[in-house]
C-alpha cells in the first residue's frame, strides 16, 4: 500500500500538478524534481511483482519509508507519504469496522443479494468509514 501511495503521489506531483502550476506561473509546493519519476516507477513495478513472487526491498536503491536521508528531495514525498499511509490504513479498517457494526457479513452470508444491492453495502461502508475519520481525524483544523 506504501508503495502505491507513493508512486501516485510522486507520478501526480511530478507529471501533473508541479508543472501546471509552472504552466500558468502559479507557485508550486516544492521545486520541481522529475528525476524523481524513473526511481518510483521502478518501485510501483517492484511492488506489482511480490503479486507473483516474493523478493526483498532494495532498500538501498529504491525510496522506502524506513530508510533516507531527509536533506533529499525524495525525502519532502516519502515524509508525506508516510501520513497518507496512515490515512490509507485508517479508512480501510473503519470501513471493515462498517461491515461489521451494520452487519454485512451476515446479510451477505443468508441473503442473495443482487449486486446492485452488494454496491450498496460498500457505499454504507465507505460512507461510515468517512464519516469514523472525520470524528477521529489526526488533524483537526479539518473538522467542520
Amino acid at each position: 500500500m506504501w508503495i502505491v501511495c507513493y508512486y501516485f503521489f510522486v507520478l501526480h506531483e511530478e507529471a501533473l500538478a508541479i508543472p501546471d502550476c509552472i504552466r500558468r506561473n502559479l507557485p508550486t509546493p516544492k521545486p520541481p524534481t522529475p528525476e524523481l519519476l524513473p526511481p518510483a516507477k521502478e518501485l510501483f513495478d517492484y511492488g506489482k511483482s511480490l503479486i507473483r513472487v516474493f523478493s526483498p526491498w532494495d532498500k538501498q536503491h529504491l525510496p522506502n519509508p524506513e530508510y533516507f536521508d531527509e536533506q533529499t528531495p525524495e525525502s519532502w514525498y516519502i515524509l508525506r507519504v508516510n501520513n497518507l499511509y496512515v490515512e490509507v490504513l485508517n479508512f480501510i479498517l473503519y470501513h471493515e469496522t462498517a461491515h461489521a457494526e451494520f452487519e454485512h457479513i451476515k446479510k451477505v452470508k443468508t441473503t442473495s443479494l443482487t449486486p446492485e444491492e452488494r454496491k450498496s453495502l460498500e457505499i454504507d461502508a465507505d460512507t461510515r468509514a468517512i464519516e469514523l475519520m472525520l470524528v477521529n481525524t489526526r488533524e483537526k483544523k479539518y473538522q467542520n
